[in-house]
């Protein structure tokens, strides 16, 4: 995260079981749940074309929001 700029702070509800396995998830790939998360959203707002195309190749993703593997990371 660029601790340049200001953070702020949102909360979720979200079923138990999908926390537990957000929280399975990002462990396994070694990442905090919180960066998790972040990423993930940044992911779908670039699927939204909302991040411009040097955010969208930072993911891993190709200009439509397309993961470089072939796959729709949507």
């Amino acid at each position: 995260m660029n601790d340049d700029k200001p953070v702020g702070q949102i909360g979720v509800r979200m079923p138990p079981e999908e926390i537990l396995l957000l929280k399975e998830v990002s462990r396994a790939r070694g990442e905090d749940l919180s960066d998790f998360v972040r990423r993930s959203i940044k992911k779908e707002l670039a699927g939204l074309s909302f991040l411009s195309l040097k955010e969208k190749k930072a993911l891993g993703l190709g200009p439509s929001g397309i993961d470089d593997n072939g796959g729709d990371e949507q």
